[in-house]
Order: C-alpha cells, then sequence, then structure tokens
C-alpha cells in the first residue's frame, strides 16, 4: 500500500531544515517502512498556507499559533497538524480536534522521533481503514450474489447492492434493520432464518442453507452460506452470509457449471424460453467446435438443421425422449436425445436439460445383427425369412415375383467341386443384383432365388431382363471347354395386384404360382439340352 503524505514543516527561525533532518531517517526507511512508500516534504510559505497539495494526507509540524490558524481546516484536504510548544496556547484548537497532537518545546531527540513516528503510523491505520473500507464495498457490490452482515442481534450493518436489488430498499435502510422488516415479511417467517444463524455461531464455521423467502412476486429459494465473524479476541461477534437466488435455474452459476462439465455425456441446459443457458465442453467439441459462443447458441435452429429425428421413444408432459441422427465429420452418429423439464423448488418450470447419448456403436452392431439375421452368409442376398416377411409386410400393394433355379447346377458340383459351385452361386446372385436392382432378391436356399419388385413387369421387360441373365449366367463356362455343361437359370413370373377386396393374400398360393412358372421354364431348358 503506498501512502502518499505531504510532509510540511514551518518553524519559527531556520529551524525547519534542522528539524526535517532530526525526522528524516524516520520517514525513508526504504523497505524496513511499513507504514511510508512516498513522501513530499514541502516548506510552505507563511504568505501562501493555502498551497499544501490537494491529494495526499498532509502531516504539519510548527510552533507558530498563526499559522496553524491560517491553515484550510474547512477545505476538502486531510491535515495532521502537529504543535510544538505550550498546550495552553493552543488549547481550543485541540479541544474542537483541529489539531492532532501537541509536543513538548524541549525534549530528547530519540523521544521526538519516536513521536514522529507514531503520528505516521496513526496516519497509516486511518488511510488503511477507508481503503480496506472502499476495497470491502467495492468487492461486496462487484459481487452478483446478495451479501450480508449482521450483529449478535441479527440486526444488518452491512449489505452490498445486490441484496438492496433483492429487498428493494436503499443500505441506509437496511442498516440496523432485522429479517422481517428488510424482506417485508411477519416476524415468525423470520424465524428460520434466525435458526440458521444460531446454528452457524453454534457451529462455529461456514454452513450451507437452502431459504425460501416470499416477496412481492411470489415464494423464492436462495442457497445461502453462512460464516461466523470473530473478532480479535475469538469470540463471534456476528454472522455474514452469501445469498443466491436459485428459484430461477438460470443463477445456478458456478455449482451447475462444475456439474455439467463433469457429466461424460454432451449436456445443454435451456431457460424456459428454450435459450441457451449452460452447455459442456464435450457439447460443443462434438457438435458445434469453438465457432459458436455458447451463450448465442441457437439450440431450436441448429436442432432444425442438423438433427434428423429417426424415432420418437418418449413423449410425455416432462419427458421428450427420441432417437436422432447428425452428421459429423462426413459420418453419420446415432444418438438418443432426453429433453427433460426441470421444475424449481415451487414445481414451476425453470428450464430443461438436454442429454445426448451417442449410439452409434450400438445401432452399427445392431444393423450388423439385423443384416446377419436376414442375409444368406454365401450370397449376401436377403435369406427366406426375410422374403416371407418382406412379401407379408407388402401383400397388399402391387407386386412382381420373379422365381428362379439353376439348371444342371448339381453337375457342377460333382465335376469341379464344391468351392466352384459355391463360385457360380455368387456370381449369379451377383448378377441378379445388378439387372433387378429396384428389387428385393432373395436366396431361398440351394440353387433357388427370387426377386420381388413392388410394381408390375411388362412382358417385354421381363423378356429383355431374362434373356440378360441368361446370357451372363451361361458365361460363367466357356464354350470351347471340353467340360461345358450348359449351365442356365430358369425364371417364373407372377403378377398380384395386392391383397384381395376381403383383406386376404395367400402368400403360399402366391409362391406356388410362381414355383409352376418356373418350372415351365425349366422343362423347356431341359428340353433344349436334350
Amino acid at each position: 500500500m503506498h501512502l502518499n503524505i505531504s510532509l510540511v514543516i514551518r518553524l519559527s527561525g531556520d529551524k525547519s531544515t534542522e528539524c526535517f533532518d532530526k525526522y528524516k531517517p524516520v520517514v525513508s526507511k526504504g523497505a524496513d517502512n511499513d507504514y511510508a512508500s512516498d513522501f513530499t516534504v514541502k516548506i510552505i510559505n507563511p504568505e501562501h498556507p493555502g498551497d499544501c497539495p490537494r491529494k495526499c494526507d498532509v502531516m504539519v509540524v510548527t510552533d507558530e499559533t498563526d499559522f496553524l490558524a491560517g491553515l484550510p481546516f474547512g477545505e476538502d484536504i486531510k491535515l495532521y497538524p502537529v504543535y510544538i510548544g505550550d498546550s495552553e496556547d493552543v488549547k481550543e484548537l485541540f479541544l474542537t480536534g483541529k489539531i492532532y497532537d501537541i509536543w513538548p518545546e524541549n525534549e530528547d531527540d530519540e523521544i521526538r522521533k519516536v513521536r514522529f513516528d507514531r503520528v505516521l503510523r496513526s496516519i497509516k491505520s486511518v488511510y488503511d481503514a477507508w481503503l480496506y473500507e472502499n476495497i470491502l464495498t467495492t468487492i461486496n457490490d462487484s459481487v452478483p450474489d446478495m451479501i450480508w452482515f449482521k450483529d449478535m442481534n441479527g440486526l444488518h450493518w452491512r449489505v452490498n447492492d445486490a441484496f438492496c436489488e433483492a429487498v428493494n430498499k436503499t443500505k441506509d435502510d437496511c442498516r440496523g434493520r432485522d429479517h422481517s422488516y428488510i424482506w417485508g415479511v411477519p416476524i415468525e417467517e423470520g424465524l428460520a432464518c434466525q435458526d440458521s444463524e444460531e446454528q452457524v455461531i453454534k457451529a462455529g464455521r461456514t454452513c450451507e442453507f437452502e431459504e425460501p423467502v416470499k416477496k412481492v412476486e411470489g415464494l423464492k429459494l436462495f442457497k445461502v452460506y453462512k460464516s461466523p465473524i470473530y473478532d480479535r479476541f475469538g469470540d463471534i461477534s456476528g454472522t455474514t452470509g452469501i445469498g443466491r437466488d436459485i428459484t430461477n435455474f438460470n443463477n445456478m452459476g458456478l455449482e451447475l457449471s462444475l456439474l455439467v462439465e463433469n457429466i461424460p455425456i454432451p449436456i445443454l441446459i435451456l431457460s424456459t424460453d428454450r435459450k441457451t443457458v449452460r452447455m459442456n465442453g464435450l457439447f460443443g467439441n462434438s457438435f458445434i467446435g469453438d465457432m459458436v459462443v455458447p451463450e448465442l447458441f441457437e439450440y431450436e435452429k441448429w436442432k432444425d438443421t442438423h438433427l434428423r429425428t429417426t424415432a420418437i421413444i418418449e413423449e410425455t408432459d416432462e419427458t421428450v425422449r427420441y432417437e436422432a441422427s447428425i452428421k459429423i465429420g462426413g459420418r453419420k452418429h446415432y444418438y438418443v436425445v432426453n429433453e427433460k423439464r426441470i421444475r424449481d423448488y415451487f414445481g414451476n418450470t425453470s428450464g430443461y436439460f438436454c442429454f445426448f447419448r451417442d449410439v452409434t456403436d450400438e445401432k452399427v452392431y445392431e444393423k450388423h445383427i439385423i443384416r446377419m439375421a436376414n442375409t444368406d452368409a454365401l450370397t449376401g442376398l436377403y435369406n427366406r425369412r426375410y422374403f416371407y416377411d418382406y412379401i407379408k409386410e407388402h401383400s397388399a400393394n402391387e407386386m412382381t415375383l420373379l422365381y428362379m433355379d439353376l439348371d444342371f447346377f448339381k453337375t457342377v458340383n460333382d465335376t469341379f467341386g464344391h468351392t466352384r459351385g459355391d463360385e457360380v452361386l455368387k456370381k449369379t446372385a451377383d448378377f441378379i443384383k445388378d439387372i433387378y436392382a429396384d428389387g428385393i432378391a432373395s436366396r431361398l436356399g440351394g440353387d433357388e432365388y427370387a426377386v420381388v419388385l413392388l410394381r408390375k413387369m411388362e412382358k417385354n421387360e421381363y423378356t429383355k431382363k431374362e434373356k440378360l441373365l441368361q446370357e451372363k449366367v451361361r458365361s460363367l463356362f466357356r464354350k470351347d471347354n471340353k467340360d461345358y455343361l450348359g449351365v442356365t437359370i430358369s425364371v417364373g413370373m407372377i403378377v398380384s395386384d395386392g391383397a384381395s377386396s376381403e383383406g386376404k393374400f395367400d402368400i403360399d398360393e402366391f409362391l406356388f404360382n410362381a414355383d409352376k412358372k418356373m418350372y415351365e421354364a425349366k422343362r423347356k431348358h431341359h428340353s433344349e439340352h436334350k
């Protein structure tokens, strides 16, 4: 702390310089000086006593009563006049507080230095008291939470600006008043506050409470930290408290931030009007990076633009839970999103929690399991079970069923072995997928295949594609091969208009008719082979 004192020495005759030389060791202790770091020494011209510096404390040492009378006592300047001489000469000035101290005219130099040192320390204590008072007031008023100090009788002797704003009263109006007056409630409603202060005094340490307070606009809930105040003798002389309004979820501040930041899933907290209140780092890193200031993040707009809802899991007045997908870095991710209403101490809506649980790995695994359960391991086509379920599910639609079977496939296995036979089955499956790309292709077992199209296939399209498939299958073996077997494929087609007017669809009859068509083609191929 800098203590800026202008030292004014005005003694009769030529004693001013001599006097200052005696005090100079006191005012120039340097690093060891705990009460001064900057002194201005100035000898005042008797004709201009008002030349005292304005922006510092002024210590005046004089033996002239006329000089004392000419000092600007009433102006905005802090003076500490010391008179050297007989006390009777300045009795009235001393009794009215215009003289700070009176020193004997003649005394030992060491004693005089001690007196001088004590005056400086006294000035510093006044200076420090003002500075610490100002620091305390500045800190208190800069804190957005309510702060108050009470004596042992529960009367307020200091409050901050936030407190005054909360109770709609001035600091002067709060000073010396109890809880019931300040909050405008009956005395019995302030007993809870008094009880918590008694607990703090008994515990002798900081305690935490949640205290509801009834205000004109309704009930409010405060998170309160109360501490005992000890005097210099170790006795409790009062209490101090810090109170935060947590009725509105927006005001939970640091505790909420710490909680949200340490939960290992993306979290967003919204106000009642769906504005962003908090988001943790994981949410920012996962979805928006560092390009958006969290408080300016528009959740609803972002959700509409980037989040695609795939399924509603739960929807109540309190919770909406749904599955959604979002593209991150070119890859699709899946999340289960929980948007949960937050209610305050009194049951009113104060905001919303939004949790995002990443289920991408689960979805990938689920798709893998479903694919394994519904596809043929050798060819990658859908299996018989999926084929049947698909037809049942779309029985009301128009559809075309192509039933297929390889001709002379047994001789492939017998001649070239099962490895070559498996290769023929896989190649044939690839040809079917390519040629009937808009259909659902299945391997029903062995060398039997089927394709379902949710439309009617015209005869000319059927003929064209059957011919192309036939050429592809025949190309699996060269004609100049002496072991060429003439493998072909038989395709039977049947078309359905959908379920009958009674809503019935006989899948077995549908498949049986397709099978018959296929065998008609097979008999033709066999006769041609002979």
